[in-house]
């Protein structure tokens, strides 16, 4: 695909680039995960959250792929947690564990430390949120390294309240 520009310039001329050519393979591909979770949003906007549900429902039986399932799960937990959805967080909790026996994950163990957080059940909050630690790469290099410094805090946070 090429790209054509035309560049206003002073004095009311136009000076014309096709000298950029974009391939498409330049853009990053959306993974078919990626595409669901945008599909699943854009029908939250579009048609609510339990037409959602019945798409995320209906992708379920069409897929053998286990890491596609957890994703499927995990997206179904989201819209069970969320207030529109009906702030059910123990269908969450059952969906994300769901999610992890079909992918175990770092989103999956987040996933279920935040709905056991919510649920009161701190033990098996903390229990999860070190197994996501756990399963971040390498201690966590580059962009996820302010993720595992703020959970490392947050969890001794946690064992502290927990003691109390």
């Amino acid at each position: 695909m090429s790209l054509i520009i035309l560049v206003s310039v002073a004095g009311g001329g136009f000076v014309y680039f096709n000298s950029l050519n974009v391939k498409e393979s330049a853009q990053p591909k959306l993974t078919n995960r990626d595409e669901i979770s945008i599909k699943a949003d854009s029908i939250v906007k579009d048609e609510g959250y339990k037409a959602a549900g019945v798409f995320l429902d209906n992708e379920l039986s069409k897929t053998d792929d286990s890491t596609i399932q957890s994703h499927l799960y995990i997206n179904k937990a989201l819209l069970a947690s969320s207030p529109a959805g009906g702030s059910d967080e123990s269908k969450a909790l059952e969906y994300s564990l769901r999610a992890e026996e079909l992918s175990p994950d770092e989103e999956t163990a987040q996933m279920i430390a935040v709905h056991y957080e919510n649920l009161g059940d701190l033990t098996n909050a903390i229990k999860y949120y070190k197994i996501y630690l756990s399963r971040l790469p390498d201690g966590s290099a580059g962009s996820l390294s302010s993720d595992y410094d703020y959970y490392q805090i947050y969890v001794s946070e946690l064992e502290a309240a927990l003691v109390k």
